[in-house]
Formats: structure tokens, C-alpha cells, sequence
């Protein structure tokens, strides 16, 4: 408390230029570990914004449950929708996964990482979170399969319309696993590599859901189950 904060360009820009902010504006910072800052601004030029922070709290916001979502990388739009709701509904760590019927390749992935992060962040500001998700690199699915052996994970689903009913991870579980396809889901040979590796199938209803969609049931079902979305 007290500490005068040089906020960054990118921050300084949608405080001043989009919300229009001004001298002595009140403002929310986090930094990502569960601790929330309560800060005054004071503008300098619309370059520069100081922010000095007036209050610290630690809120109680994150589930018990911590959710490590593989997702299958989709089309530009329908990825970065899907990072903004799962870090939206408390996912804990993203690993993007290149799958066989990925539409993106692996030239172009290494381009989208860094926007991908952004996405991340601003959904981790506006719901609220205090504690950033962090989001891997990418990584094909065989490599991930093979480090998944060591997991501590102690429930891994995959989402495949062949699946049985979505059941508790269990009363003591602290951490799961749930993997997304991209459009079209997971091949045949992915899912039989999965199940080999310790993952149970799980359905996400009877209706067909966009690859934007299906991380956001997945997870809304977890957090629901485990108690997160109970109030």
C-alpha cells in the first residue's frame, strides 16, 4: 500500500482512450497470485497513467478444483473464444494441443501465442479472476500423452460423443484433466491413444456443440460438481 505504480502502454490505452478514465479515477489491479489491489490513477499524458495503490486483499475467488484443460487447437476466432470463456469459468492451466484435424498449423500457432496470452489476461481482468491460468505452448498430443504417464492428475476425461455420463471427479480430488478437440473433435486413433493413457470418455450431451462451446460445458459440469458454482 502506497507504492505508485508506471502502468503499461497497452493498460494506459484502454483506461484512458476506451474507459475514458481521469485524474483520481478508482481502479482494480491484480497481479495474477491471488492478491487484489485497490489503486487511484493519475494521469500524466495519454501515454502515461501512475496508479498508487490505496488497499491489498486477498479474495476468495478460485475453485478448489484445479482444472488442467488440453484443447485442440481450433480456427483463429473459435480458439480465442474458447480461452476466454474457460479462463472465464476458473481453468487453472491451458495447453493448447495440435491433433489431427487441427486447422491450424504448427508455423502458424507459434504466430498466435502471444495473442492468445492477451486473451487470457483480459478475461482473467474482466471475470474478475486473482489467479492468471497459465497457458503452455502448444504441444502435439502424442508428446503430451507420453509426459501424461507422470501426470498427478487424479481424474482425466476426454470429451467424445461415445462417452458415457460426465461423473464426479471424486469428493478428495484436487486436480483433473478434460481434453477438447478442435472442429471435429478427436480422431479415432487419438481417442483409443487416450484411453490407453488412462482418460475416460465422457459425453457432453446429446447435441452437437461448436469447438468454442464444448471447453465451457466441459468445465461449467466440473465447477459444478466440485461445488465452485454453488455460491
Amino acid at each position: 500500500v502506497g507504492q505508485t505504480l508506471d502502468l503499461p502502454t497497452d493498460k494506459t490505452h484502454h483506461l484512458i482512450g476506451v474507459l475514458r478514465l481521469r485524474d483520481d479515477a478508482a481502479v482494480t489491479l491484480f497481479n495474477g497470485t491471488e492478491e487484489e489491489f485497490g489503486a487511484r490513477l493519475k494521469v500524466m499524458d495519454k501515454r502515461r497513467v501512475l496508479a498508487t495503490i490505496v488497499s491489498a486483499e486477498s479474495p476468495c475467488r478460485e475453485s478448489s478444483l484445479s482444472i488442467t484443460l488440453w484443447l485442440g487447437v481450433c480456427k483463429r476466432d473459435a480458439m480465442a473464444a474458447a480461452l476466454r470463456r474457460s479462463t472465464e469459468l476458473g481453468v487453472s492451466a491451458i495447453q493448447p494441443v495440435l491433433t489431427d484435424f487441427s486447422a491450424v498449423g504448427s508455423k502458424q500457432v507459434s504466430k498466435l501465442a502471444e495473442k492468445w496470452q492477451q486473451v487470457v489476461e483480459g478475461a482473467a481482468e474482466q471475470s474478475g479472476r486473482t489467479r492468471l491460468p497459465v497457458l503452455h505452448a502448444v504441444s502435439d498430443l502424442q508428446t503430451l500423452l507420453a509426459r501424461a504417464m507422470s501426470d498427478p492428475a487424479e481424474a482425466r476425461y476426454v470429451a467424445h460423443p461415445g462417452g458415457g455420463a460426465f461423473s464426479p471427479p471424486g469428493e478428495n480430488c484436487q486436480r483433473c484433466l478434460i481434453a477438447i478437440g478442435p472442429e471435429g473433435g478427436f480422431s479415432t486413433n487419438e481417442i483409443q491413444n487416450m484411453t490407453g493413457t488412462g482418460f475416460t470418455t465422457v459425453s457432453l450431451g446429446p447435441r452437437i456443440l461448436r469447438a468454442e462451446t464444448a471447453p465451457a460445458v466441459a468445465l461449467s459440469l466440473l465447477q459444478y460438481m466440485s461445488g465452485d458454482l454453488s455460491g
